[in-house]
């Protein structure tokens, strides 16, 4: 069941609170803005904004709820195969997450450039889950 679409005050808060100098505040904004998306250009271009924030906890906040979101833009696409460079794993790991969930042409590319972790709390992660099915040909969704 689909979530109801944000009010338009609560849009418009949310919009403002992306800007904040807080980047806590930042991604808690960019993260219900990606997870209740409703195809604004609007919104996507600040949730991409955030996902190439200065500060990489923002961007990593972001990505999570980008790549599980249900935007699927070419900008958003691109913000996310841009995290394919970050040093952190988990930050890789959503952006080819989030192309999988795409479908999108990059993620074969965006799987092998995610790198193998041994931390074990990854083991029981859905998005490294979903990209060990989809690199033995299964479906990513279980």
């Amino acid at each position: 069941m689909a979530a109801a679409p944000l009010d338009a005050e609560v849009r418009t808060a949310l919009l403002a609170l992306a800007a904040d100098d807080d980047g806590e505040v930042r991604v808690g904004a960019g993260s219900v803005l990606s997870a209740e998306h409703a195809g604004s250009a609007e919104v996507t271009e600040v949730v991409v904004r955030l996902l190439r924030d200065p500060e990489a906890r923002v961007r990593a906040g972001v990505a999570d709820a980008a790549a599980a979101g249900e935007d699927r833009s070419a900008e958003l696409a691109d913000a996310l195969v841009a995290l394919l460079d970050e040093d952190d794993f988990g930050m890789r790991l959503a952006a080819a997450y989030g192309l999988l969930r795409r479908d999108d042409p990059r993620t074969g590319d965006a799987i092998g450039r995610v790198g193998q972790t041994h931390e074990p709390a990854y083991w029981h992660d859905h998005r490294l889950t979903a990209v060990v099915r989809w690199e033995a040909g299964g479906s990513a969704d279980g």
